[in-house]
C-alpha cells in the first residue's frame, strides 16, 4: 500500500477577504507568438491596485504594467523565442490579494485577426501560410480561410476551441477545394477529444479554403484559434512512452506529409504529462503528442505476433513496458513475460490517456494463451487488471480493441509494475524526503525549505484566495480576517516564496490526484480529504491518505441551501428543503460528502 499526506484545510473563506480579493475574468488576445513582443489585457474587477502579473511558465517577461484600470490591467510582455508552446498560467497580485487563474496560449506562427464579410466561399479571408488566425463564431456563423498551395504540399488545419476555456466552443473545421468539394472534415478527434484538425497533399496547383463553425451551427461571440500551414500534424507518436533521463527516438504517425523520425530527451517522471513537439522543415506543429515517462524500459511489439505463439517475448525482470499498434480492423497483439508465485503486478494499458483512438480489452493468459483474466475499461476508458501470479513461469497478454478498430495509428503502451508494500512506499513518499515531518503544520506548505522536498511528488493547493490567504495570514500569527494592505501584501510575499514547487493550483482535482498516487500533498477542504481518502482506500493498491488539521487552526465555512424570493415554486423547494433534512437522508450526504450537516 502507497501512503500519500493530505494536508487539510476546514474552511473556506473569510467574507471580508472576498470584498477585496481581485478577479481576473480573461486575458486578451487568447494567444500569443512566441519570440515577440505583444499587449495582454487581463480583464476583471478589483485590479485596481495591480502590482505584478505572476507568471508559472518559463519564456515571458513582462516587461511593463502600460494601464491599470480597476476593471482591466493592460501589459506589455516579451516571449523568448524558445518559449514553451501551449499553456501558459496567469494570475494579476494587487495590493490586496492574487487574483483566480487564468491562461493564454503561446504558438509558433504570425497572427492575423479574423476580417469579416468571411462566412461564404467567395468572400473568404485569404492568409500567408502557417499563419495563426484569431476568430469569433456568432449564431450559425460559418467562417472561411484561403491559402495558396502547390501541388504536393501538405496543409494541416488545427482549431483550438474548448483549449482555450473560454466557452463552451466545440469547433468543426473542413478543407475544400475552390469548387466547394471536402477534401477533409473533422469534429471530435482522439487527439484533442472536442477540439479538433484536417490535413491534406494539396492535389493540385490553386487555392484552398478552410471552412470553421459550430458543429452544430452554434455560436455566441466564441473566441477560436485555427492554426493554419504546411506544419507537421500527426495523429500519433511510436513508442508512446520512455524511460526517464533517457534519449527516445520516436516516430511520428498519421501526418499528412507521411511517418517521420525525431529524438527527445525524457525528464524525470514528476510530472502529470509530458509532450513531444513533431517538428519538420523548420515548422513545429501547434500542440504536443502525449508520451508516457516511467522509471523503466521499453519492449516494441515484434510483428507477427497475432497469436500466444508468435507472441514479443520479453525475458527480462519486471517493471517493464509493453508497446503496439493495433494496425488493421481485427488485429490483436500477444506478448510473453516470466514472473514467480505470489507476486503481484498492476497491468496498465494506455491508449485514450495518451490520445489513441482505441478502446482495449486486456487479457491476460497463460503460456498456452489460456485466458486467466480480463478486462475492458477498468482503468477509465482504458484496460486495468491488479494480476497475483499463480505459479512460477511464462505468462501471455493480449491487447485488442473491443469493437475491432485498429489502423496505423492506433497505439498503446501497457506498463507491469510490482505492487509496492506499504513500508516502502512510505519511506519513500514521506520519510525519505523529510524526518519527522510537521504533517499538522501549516509549515508543510507555507515553509519553503518544507514544502519544497515534496515538489517531485506533487504538491496541490486549492485555487482559492479566499481560502488561501487567510491561512497564510495564520500562519504569519495575523489576523486571518484582515484587510490592512500591508497585511495582504505579507500573504502574498508568503504565497509567491513557495509558487515554484506547486504543481497546481485547483480547487477540485487534488481529490482523484490524492486518491490516485499523482500528488503526495494536498492543501484541500475537509470533506474532499476523506471522499480522496475513501476512494484510495477502495482502488487496487489501497493507498493510505493520513490527514491533519493545522494546528494554527482552520477557517470554518457553511454552506446555504436558500430560496429566492422571486422563486416560481416555494412549496417544492421546501419539500425539498424537507427531503434533505430526514435525519436518514442527511446521514446518507454526511457519509458520502465527509460534511457534516
Amino acid at each position: 500500500m502507497n501512503r500519500t499526506l493530505a494536508l487539510a484545510l476546514l474552511a473556506a473563506s473569510a467574507l471580508t477577504a472576498g470584498a477585496v480579493a481581485p478577479s481576473l475574468r480573461s486575458t486578451s488576445p487568447s494567444g500569443v507568438q512566441r519570440g515577440t513582443e505583444a499587449e495582454l489585457k487581463f480583464d476583471g474587477a478589483r485590479l485596481g491596485d495591480a502590482e505584478e502579473i505572476l507568471l508559472y511558465e518559463p519564456g515571458v517577461k513582462v516587461l511593463e504594467l502600460k494601464e491599470v484600470k480597476d476593471s482591466y490591467v493592460l501589459a506589455r510582455v516579451k516571449l523568448d523565442a524558445d518559449c514553451p508552446l501551449g499553456e501558459h498560467k496567469v494570475r494579476v497580485r494587487t495590493k490586496t490579494g492574487i487574483s483566480d487563474f487564468r491562461t493564454f496560449i503561446v504558438g509558433p506562427f504570425p497572427q492575423v485577426e479574423e476580417k469579416e464579410p468571411n462566412n461564404t466561399l467567395e468572400k473568404a479571408q485569404k492568409i500567408p501560410l502557417n499563419s495563426t488566425v484569431l476568430g469569433t463564431v456568432s449564431n450559425e456563423d460559418v467562417d472561411y480561410y484561403a491559402v495558396e498551395l502547390k501541388k504536393g504540399e501538405p496543409l494541416a488545419v488545427e482549431v483550438e476551441g474548448m483549449r482555450l476555456g473560454r466557452t463552451m466552443f466545440d469547433p468543426y473545421v473542413a478543407i475544400l477545394d475552390r469548387s466547394g468539394k471536402v477534401l477533409a472534415k473533422a469534429d471530435d478527434t482522439a487527439l484533442f477529444i472536442q477540439d479538433t484538425y484536417a490535413t491534406i497533399i494539396a492535389p493540385a496547383d490553386g487555392e484552398y479554403l478552410i471552412e470553421v463553425r459550430e458543429t452544430s451551427y452554434g455560436g455566441a461571440g466564441n473566441p477560436y484559434r485555427v492554426h493554419i500551414g504546411s506544419f507537421p500534424r500527426p495523429s500519433a507518436v511510436f513508442p508512446p512512452g520512455g524511460k526517464a533521463g533517457e534519449s527516445l527516438e520516436v516516430k511520428f504517425l498519421g501526418d499528412a506529409g507521411g511517418d517521420f523520425t525525431q529524438t527527445f530527451s525524457l525528464p524525470q517522471p514528476n510530472r502529470a504529462k509530458f509532450g513531444v513537439f513533431a517538428e519538420r522543415k523548420g515548422l513545429s506543429a501547434p500542440s504536443f503528442n502525449l508520451v508516457r515517462v516511467s522509471t523503466f524500459g521499453n519492449v516494441n511489439e515484434k510483428e507477427p505476433n497475432d497469436d500466444a505463439k508468435s507472441a514479443t517475448t520479453y525475458t527480462g525482470s519486471l517493471p517493464v513496458a509493453f508497446n503496439g499498434i493495433i494496425n488493421k480492423p481485427g488485429d490483436v497483439d500477444w506478448f510473453r513475460f516470466t514472473a514467480k508465485k505470489g507476486e503481484t503486478y498492476d497491468i496498465n494499458v494506455y491508449a485514450r490517456r495518451i490520445r489513441s483512438q482505441l478502446d482495449t480489452v486486456l487479457v491476460v493468459a497463460d503460456a498456452d494463451g489460456k485466458t486467466i483474466t480480463s478486462n475492458d475499461d477498468t482503468g477509465g476508458a482504458d484496460s486495468y487488471v491488479r494480476f497475483t501470479v499463480p505459479r512460477d513461469g511464462e505468462f501471455t497478454l493480449k491487447i485488442s480493441d473491443h469493437l475491432g478498430y485498429g489502423g496505423p495509428e492506433c497505439t498503446y503502451r501497457v506498463e507491469l509494475t510490482p505492487v509496492v508494500p506499504e513500508l516502502n512506499t512510505f519511506i519513500a513518499e514521506i520519510n525519505k524526503r523529510m524526518v519527522k515531518p510537521p504533517v499538522d503544520s501549516l509549515a508543510m506548505i507555507f515553509e519553503p525549505s518544507i514544502v519544497s522536498r515534496f515538489a517531485d511528488c506533487g504538491v496541490m493547493v486549492l485555487d482559492s484566495p479566499t481560502d488561501v490567504i487567510p491561512a497564510a495570514l495564520k500562519y504569519l500569527l495575523l489576523d486571518p480576517d484582515s484587510k490592512k494592505p500591508e497585511d495582504l501584501a505579507k500573504a502574498a510575499e508568503l504565497i509567491k516564496g513557495v509558487r515554484p514547487y506547486i504543481r497546481k493550483f485547483h480547487s477540485s482535482e487534488y481529490i482523484n490526484a490524492l486518491a490516485g498516487g499523482n500528488i503526495c500533498l494536498a492543501f484541500g477542504y475537509s470533506g474532499d480529504i476523506l471522499q480522496a481518502r475513501d476512494r484510495a482506500a477502495k482502488a487496487a493498491d489501497k493507498r493510505n491518505i493520513a490527514y491533519a488539521v493545522p494546528a494554527q487552526g482552520a477557517m470554518l465555512w457553511i454552506d446555504v441551501a436558500a430560496i429566492p424570493r422571486d422563486s416560481p415554486n416555494p412549496d417544492n423547494a421546501l419539500r425539498f428543503l424537507d427531503f434533505m433534512l430526514e435525519p436518514k437522508v442527511a446521514a446518507a450526504s454526511s457519509e458520502l460528502t465527509g460534511y457534516a450537516n
